[in-house]
Order: structure tokens, then C-alpha cells, then sequence
């Protein structure tokens, strides 16, 4: 995957080229986005925009680094609004379903498609992954130093908080249609993940005597 540059002179241009595909890929998905119709909405050739990214794959993965970006950004807005540990993983689960509806709008692909996709976009996966456990894990350590959590080890209970909204996400993503992303029950899903983080909180604050994760 090419690495844009997002320094020196380029860097309002490039921002513009994001903002622009973003809206694009929103309103038609990636699939039946242009490059073509991308530039024209900038305002410059195809060969022009071509020279900030090399492909229609390259400028989406662009995209979404940015909407990746926005989403610990408004993270951090939230979490300094908020008082309570608890309220904290509740936003975060909420702020992370809103992430993933963003994310289906501006993909808009088949599952094969997207699975076809998933090698090109693994580093922002693996990225995003280490960006949120550390998100959880600064939200337990402080529940545990404000007595509102349990004593924890904070590193797998992040790791078992994390895994299962992702499990639940990807039983939703196993039933659907292979033909298109539309097809899921985001509000289905997104129950179950108010039933899990209700379960979860239950245990990490010790009110059902749930095991610690310390060994």
C-alpha cells in the first residue's frame, strides 16, 4: 500500500481529495465510485489526481485512516465529558457502532468483495485493533483506580471486551447476504452488544461475581 505524504504544501489538497471522496464513497460506495468522478468533484484531471494517489484502492484506504482518525478524536471529546468509567464503555461502544455504519455507508461492497479488500486494509485493521485496546484499557485502569472497577488485569479484560463486540459483529456479518453489507441488522446487533456490555459491567464492578481475569 502506498504512503501518502500528508506534509509541506500538499496537505490542504490532500485534506480536500479526502473530504471529497468521502462524500463520494458516501453517497455511491466504493464500488461505483470513479476515480474520474472524484476528480471532477475536486476540480482537476484524473492525471492529477492520480499523482496524490495511485489508485481508487489507495484513496479509499486514505479515507478511511481519516475516518479512523475521527473516531479517537471524537472518542476523546466524549470520554473528557464524561465522569464515569462505565459511562466512558458505553460511549465507546456507541461511538464504535456508529464508526462501523459510517464504514458500510462509504463501502457499500459485496462481503466477497470485501473479503478481497481486507489484505489491501489489514494495516488500519491491526492498527485500529492496538489503538482501541489501548482506549479500553486507559478506561479500566482508571475505573480500578477510582474504586468503581474490580481489581483487574487490565490487558486481557480490554482483550475479552474487545473480542466480543467483535465476535457479535462478525455472527451479523456471517448471516448475511453475500450480496451487499445492506442486508445486515445493525440494530439487532447493536441489542446484543447493549446486553454484553450490561453482563460486563455487572462483573468488572463485582456485582455478579465474576472472575477477575488475574489467573
Amino acid at each position: 500500500m502506498v504512503k501518502v505524504q500528508y506534509s509541506g504544501d500538499k496537505r490542504d489538497k490532500i485534506d480536500f481529495i479526502l473530504q471529497t471522496a468521502q462524500n463520494r464513497f458516501g453517497m455511491y460506495g466504493l464500488e461505483k465510485t470513479t476515480m474520474r468522478e472524484i476528480a471532477g468533484d475536486v476540480g482537476m484531471s484524473k492525471a492529477s489526481l492520480y499523482y496524490y494517489f495511485p489508485d481508487k484502492v489507495s484513496l479509499f484506504h486514505a479515507v478511511i485512516k481519516k475516518e479512523q482518525d475521527d473516531f479517537f478524536k471524537f472518542l476523546d471529546e466524549s470520554r473528557r465529558k464524561l465522569m464515569k468509567p462505565d459511562q466512558m464503555l458505553e460511549e465507546y461502544i456507541h461511538v464504535r457502532n456508529v464508526y462501523f455504519r459510517t464504514f458500510i455507508n462509504l463501502s457499500k461492497l459485496r462481503l466477497n468483495a470485501m473479503k478481497e479488500l481486507r489484505p489491501v486494509m489489514r494495516d488500519l485493521i491491526e492498527d485500529l485493533k492496538a489503538r482501541e485496546l489501548r482506549y479500553i484499557r486507559g478506561i479500566l485502569i482508571t475505573g480500578r483506580e477510582t474504586n468503581d472497577f474490580r481489581d483487574i488485569d487490565e490487558e486481557i479484560v480490554a482483550s475479552v471486551f474487545l473480542d466480543s463486540l467483535q465476535g457479535i459483529r462478525r455472527t451479523y456479518l456471517g448471516r448475511s447476504d453475500l450480496s451487499g453489507l445492506e442486508t445486515l441488522n445493525l440494530e439487532d446487533m447493536e441489542k446484543k452488544m447493549a446486553v454484553f456490555y450490561d453482563l460486563f459491567i455487572n462483573g468488572i464492578t463485582g456485582k455478579a461475581g465474576a472472575g477477575s481475569g488475574k489467573g
